[in-house]
């Protein structure tokens, strides 16, 4: 019997890969499940393996023959193991498939499947874990690859608090040098690899930037090749140019000459793709840098994007196609510069050729210009505002409701045309804005109307906003007073009550009366709402010539109606309401500068790029 027992043995000896292999593979995988040893007319793989490592046995299996003869050794392959990890994964966790990827044999491991699980690790931000499974594929001899670093990267960029996680930075400075080594080794023996790749570089890139680390990023970004496989790309740019956006200050003057290097490649015949992520960061740091940074900014728009100033050429089709948050980066140079009319115009040429990337924004945008405007003197900004607000409900009106689009309409875009109103004294815009907002009719509410309705007009779309807040009441009625008209004044009255100022103003009635402190926002709702009972109370004694017991074209019951709304005006101010801090709303703020200091302004700044071209000939 002894010699009987120890001919396997004599046989396993002969191939000792094969005792190893026996030997694990009993005590890691059950015997129903066991693939490595089967007999030779095995009809199929064992039922325990996912459906699509059941098909096509050399996909599945790799085979060997056993020294023994007549039977053949079926080794599992890398395909099903990583078939049978992302199994454990979606039914067990993350934990069991490492531990069933770390009892597998070694030749049923490549790094691949070493990758996946990276991947996963990463992906549910188990960055540590991560960072140890790529420790422990290099100890096992399997060398990472483009894909391995990307996965890392991936991993690392899930940390939002770098400060409070050094440990992982230093672990992402440890896995960029990897990679950067592994970029050289592979560049030194085959240049041509399709493994040089720049994709783990963008992401490690913008990782720095996003720990603040900027020096470092730029570093990185300078020891690039001019051109070949390691060469910056568009993803390369658009990561440097937000590293370039320290806190507190903008290196304008490192933007401009890396637009010029970019410029250069492109001139040079490099594969340079210039799109809306690498402009709209540009676009953005130009903003704030000095007067030349912004003809350079206006002068990029207007050569890949084609949005330039009436009279100025443009290329018939431009090479970048313009992105919601690249159009918003435009009008917000155009805001910032103090080009207004420009940021009108190019929202009204929006609204022709690319009305898809609208959104609330570039509305608040070019209607807070229009405000600008109309601060600084303009008398025709009422029309123009009032314009783009009526093409926002129009254009909203095409979508379905409680559609995500369905949102350029909001609040604020009243109250900004309303305050337009307010400035311009345009009384017929401000109805119209109103009539937006409540659904009445303003001719309902004139001298001579017959019998009002007691209900407005039902909305042409329910799910637009219908609430009048403190604020937009207030540029309403002061739109009112500014007319002077006895009429328009009685007509406001009408509106004002049809409306209910206790409906309006009951909702920070505990605001209006000081009990609640709050943030900016509880400030600004106590100041409109003081502003907008102060001008109710005016405006009611506009109506009745200033003196409660007078009673000028209008009944006995509707001047009892303006006292009652006057007096319930009166309740709703505090006594100490002429106290109260002006809060700091861009409505109720002077422009910085005129109109005729803004032309100055441009002509010294035209000037100054004249002297320095003639420079440049001479030189």
């Amino acid at each position: 019997m002894l010699r009987n027992a120890t001919k396997p043995l004599a046989s396993a000896a002969r191939s000792p890969q094969l005792l190893i292999r026996a030997a694990s593979t009993a005590s890691a995988t059950p015997a129903k499940t066991r693939p490595y040893r089967q007999k030779a007319n095995a009809a199929s793989p064992p039922s325990s393996l996912p459906p699509s490592s059941r098909t096509g046995k050399n996909q599945a299996f790799r085979r060997k023959k056993s020294s023994t003869g007549g039977e053949e050794i079926r080794l599992l392959s890398p395909y099903v193991l990583s078939q049978r990890l992302r199994q454990i994964i979606g039914e067990k966790g993350l934990d069991e498939a490492v531990a069933y990827l770390q009892s597998m044999p070694r030749d049923a491991q490549n790094t691949p499947v070493w990758n996946l699980v990276i991947k996963e690790a990463g992906a549910v931000g188990r960055c540590k874990l991560a960072y140890k499974l790529y420790i422990d594929m290099k100890r096992r001899h399997f060398k990472p690859n483009t894909r391995t670093f990307s996965a890392l990267a991936a991993g690392l960029a899930t940390v939002t608090d770098w400060e409070n996680h050094p440990s992982l930075l230093e672990l992402a400075h440890s896995a960029f040098d990897d990679y950067w080594a592994l970029m050289q080794e592979i560049k030194t023996n085959d240049s041509t690899s399709p493994e040089l790749a720049l994709n783990p570089f963008n992401a490690f890139l913008r990782l720095f930037t996003k720990a603040k680390q900027w020096q470092k990023a730029l570093d990185l970004y300078n020891s690039l090749d001019d051109e070949g496989p390691l060469s910056p790309t568009h993803f390369t740019y658009s990561a440097v140019i937000l590293a370039l956006e320290m806190p507190g200050e903008r290196l304008a003057a490192d933007i401009r000459h890396l637009w010029r290097q970019i410029q250069k490649r492109i001139d040079n015949g490099a594969d340079t793709q210039l799109d809306a992520h690498v402009l709209t960061p540009l676009v953005s740091a130009l903003t704030g840098g000095r007067s030349a940074d912004h003809i350079m900014a206006f002068d990029i728009v207007r050569t890949y994007v084609g949005y330039a100033q009436p009279g100025d050429q443009v290329p018939a089709t431009p090479p970048v196609a313009l992105s919601s948050h690249l159009f918003f980066t435009i009008l917000t140079l155009c805001f910032e510069t103090q080009k207004y009319r420009r940021c009108i115009q190019f929202l009204r040429k929006a609204m022709v050729s690319d009305q898809r990337i609208i959104d609330f924004r570039h509305l608040n945008l070019a209607l807070r210009a229009c405000h600008a405007l109309a601060m600084q003197g303009s008398l025709y900004d009422a029309s123009d505002a009032l314009q783009l607000l009526e093409w926002a409900y129009e254009r909203s009106a095409s979508f379905p409701a409680h559609d995500p689009r369905d949102e350029l309409v909001r609040t604020a875009q009243h109250t900004t045309t309303l305050a337009i109103c307010a400035h311009t004294t345009d009384w017929p815009a401000a109805l119209r804005v109103f009539q937006l907002i409540t659904g009445h009719a303003p001719e309902d509410f004139a001298d001579g109307a017959p019998a009002r309705p007691a209900r407005p007009s039902p909305p042409a779309r329910g799910h637009l906003p219908r609430e009048v807040y403190p604020q937009g009441l207030t540029y309403f009625v002061r739109t009112a007073l500014s007319t002077d008209d006895p009429a328009v004044a009685r007509q406001c009255l009408r509106l004002v009550d049809a409306v209910g100022l206790r409906r309006v103003l009951g909702r920070d009635r505990v605001r209006l009366a000081g009990g609640d402190e709050g943030g900016e926002m509880q400030q600004t709702a106590r100041f409109f709402g003081q502003q907008a009972t102060m001008a109710v109370v005016a405006l009611a004694n506009a109506a009745l010539h200033a003196k409660a017991d007078v009673d000028v074209d209008a009944d006995d019951a509707e001047a009892r109606r303006w006292r009652t709304l006057r007096k319930l005006a009166h309740d709703l101010v505090p006594a100490d309401s002429k106290k109260e801090r002006r809060p700091s709303s861009v409505l109720e703020e002077r422009p910085r500068v005129t109109t005729q200091e803004l032309k100055a302004m441009d002509q010294d700044v035209k000037l100054d790029m004249i002297t320095r071209d003639s420079k440049i000939r001479r030189s």
